[in-house]
């Protein structure tokens, strides 16, 4: 009788080990299973959320690098606006040259106040006049921006602005005084697209602007979970203006100066390789500024999955790891109570490499039959795992985040976004295959180290011990 026949026959004969073993893999698989398809549903969850994000990439001053190299025995000295370094357009025309930029965007950000219109009280506005025109506690303060390309803001794509009459600001607009508004605020003043306006600056400089365009925004003073709340914080009060028209000058003047650079990537995956680039590159002293690509948004965003991913991961560790070693144990007593079996094959000429396959064709044959009943084992198992584990680290980062909040409450506003809570564990073909090369390794293992162990000894030295 050959070793396959051999191995079949043994199985058959041995209901009960074969059981044991059968149980103890599908048991192994099924958890090796759900640890590869939670780990396989948290990276699609990451990359859903940078997606989410977009594939913006913002040029900046670094102030938390400012605030590190600040810092003495007496504590970190506050920044001053001497210390804050602009970014030239020559840095910012630089990096819009890399692979992968399909469009940018500059921004300037400025404190004006309406001269010959009122802006929108917010609730909580102190009627104090407006003798100052910049400061949050007059009435009258508008939040302008000087802009590029307004088309290309993220608050436009997301639709979170939504332009419902007239035009976008454009380059084409950057020798021009024009702006575009907010609908409240142009129904309140009665304000149409052609319509001049005046803008008051913190010098007391008045500057007429012409509407080009009324958006109208989804945000509302509710979103900005403040206690306080001024004029220029209203998203109403919101004025976008065209680049340099305070200035006068153009984006052909290398130390032109501009508040922000925005750079948008053709996907976001390959945000990483843009960074990489940026920083190979003598364009931008990173010791001063730094490339933010919504970094700290999409670490809350991801913390509870990343959490989850990590549980994952060191389950699978463990799991595959104690269940070889369990295994091993099992197989090995079973060798042990076989020990007659293998004296007499070895004195009748059998080769050990067909001892040892017969005993691994065993093995493999049971692993075969668990394996192909883990994924209905491991779909329920993983799914209701991967809920219990992120509805667990969900509700540590939501009390991260409302403590967060509670402690900026007297802020203007602070950044909050939606915590990843939910995943799609699914049973994937790439799982299936993992499972199988990591369940192939833990067989052979396992069934080696006993068998060998065993078959180190001669066939006579076997039969005595047997007697």
């Amino acid at each position: 009788m050959n070793f396959s026949k051999r191995a079949l026959w043994s199985i058959y004969r041995r209901p009960g080990r074969s059981l044991v073993i059968f149980l103890v893999l599908i048991t192994i698989f099924a958890f090796v299973l759900s640890a590869l398809a939670i780990q396989s549903a948290s990276q699609r969850a990451n990359q859903s959320a940078r997606e989410k994000l977009g594939s913006e990439v913002v040029l900046e001053f670094d102030y938390d690098k400012t605030l590190r190299n600040n810092q003495t025995e007496a504590g970190v000295k506050q920044i001053n606006s001497s210390e804050v370094t602009p970014v030239t357009m020559d840095m910012a025309h630089g990096l819009t040259k890399l692979e992968h930029v399909i469009g940018y965007n500059y921004i300037n950000y400025y404190l004006f106040a309406a001269e010959d219109f009122e802006a929108i009280p917010s609730p909580t506005q102190q009627n104090k006049g407006d003798a100052n025109p910049i400061g949050h506690s007059f009435k009258n303060n508008i939040s302008f921006e000087e802009i590029w390309n307004t088309s290309l803001l993220k608050e436009f794509k997301d639709s979170v602005h939504i332009l419902i009459d007239g035009r976008h600001i454009s380059p084409d607009d950057k020798d021009r005084q024009v702006v575009l508004i907010e609908s409240n605020l142009a129904e309140q003043n009665d304000l149409n697209v052609g319509d001049p306006i005046k803008l008051r600056s913190k010098e007391g400089a008045v500057s007429t602007y012409s509407i080009v365009g009324i958006y109208r925004t989804t945000k509302t003073p509710a979103d900005l979970n403040s206690f306080y709340i001024s004029a220029v914080d209203m998203p109403y009060n919101k004025i976008y203006g065209s680049l340099f028209s305070l200035s006068g000058k153009n984006e052909d003047d290398p130390n032109v100066l501009v508040g922000r650079a925005f750079y948008y990537l053709d996907d976001p995956a390959n945000i990483s390789q843009f960074v990489k680039s940026a920083q190979a590159g003598n364009t931008v002293d990173f010791n001063i500024f730094k490339l933010n690509a919504n970094e700290a948004a999409y670490k809350k965003m991801t913390a509870a999955i990343d959490s989850v991913s990590y549980s994952s991961q060191m389950m699978l560790v463990l799991i595959s790891g104690s269940g070889a070693l369990i295994l091993t144990l099992i197989i090995l007593l079973s060798v042990r109570g076989r020990i007659s079996e293998i004296g007499i094959l070895l004195s009748l000429g059998e080769g050990r490499a067909k001892i040892i396959g017969q005993f691994m064709l065993e093995m493999i044959l049971l692993a075969l039959l668990a394996f192909s009943l883990s994924p209905l084992v491991g779909e329920m198992v993983s799914t209701k795992l991967g809920d219990e584990l992120l509805a667990s680290e969900v509700a540590v980062s939501q009390r991260e985040q409302e403590a967060f909040i509670q402690d900026a409450v007297f802020m203007a506003s602070h950044d909050e976004v939606d915590i990843v809570d939910t995943i799609d564990v699914e049973i994937t073909l790439e799982a299936l295959k993992e499972l199988g090369l990591i369940g192939l390794l833990i067989v052979i293992v396992a069934t080696t180290l006993p068998i060998v162990t065993i078959l180190r000894l001669k066939p006579k030295a076997i039969l005595t011990k047997t007697d």
